[in-house]
């Protein structure tokens, strides 16, 4: 893995924890830069490939717009993550 795709899924990671520790507002705080390092990865791969990661990345929205702290941070490891470690 390279060393700037390994640094994405160590923050994802972090973040995704301080939302599973109740840290919302830490987590929150941080997900803008989150999302600015997504798109410009996303930005990197195939447009078949840009699909199923914008999926992804509409879910994680959906959760921060409900508010549903626990499932962004699901979504965070279970989409996102899987999906940037493949690429």
């Amino acid at each position: 893995m390279k060393e700037e795709t390994k640094k994405l899924v160590d923050e994802l990671q972090l973040v995704a924890d301080e939302f599973y520790q109740n840290q919302n507002s830490k987590g929150i705080k941080e997900m803008p830069e989150v999302i600015r390092k997504l798109s410009a990865f996303m930005s990197c791969l195939k447009p078949e490939e840009q699909q199923e990661y914008l999926a992804a990345l509409t879910g994680v929205m959906e959760a921060m717009e409900a508010k549903n702290y626990i499932m962004l941070a699901d979504m965070l490891v279970f989409d996102v993550m899987k999906l940037v470690e493949r690429y």
